[in-house]
């Protein structure tokens, strides 16, 4: 399985990561829906990724979560937050 590796010690809060990410997976430049968070508390900078591990889905209370047919957890279109 692949994953992202974060640095956030070399992280500046440019926060290209998110505008590239929402972007690229929902054709808009929405930080908010990236699947890359970045946080800034105390002057340092939080990288919260999601690590594809699945336990989003049997949770989502409108079943709007699915592995795709190369494994990657995705929000399904009829979902209004992918909108």
């Amino acid at each position: 399985m692949k994953y992202l590796k974060t640095s956030p010690a070399k992280c500046k809060g440019v926060r290209a990561c998110e505008k590239i990410c929402s972007k690229t997976f929902f054709k808009t430049e929405d930080p908010s829906k990236s699947a890359i968070q970045v946080k800034e508390a105390d002057g340092k900078f939080e990288i919260n990724v999601c690590n594809q591990c699945g336990e989003c889905m049997p949770v989502c209370p409108v079943v709007a979560l699915k592995r795709n047919n190369q494994g990657v957890v995705i929000w399904t279109k009829n979902c209004a937050w992918a909108a």
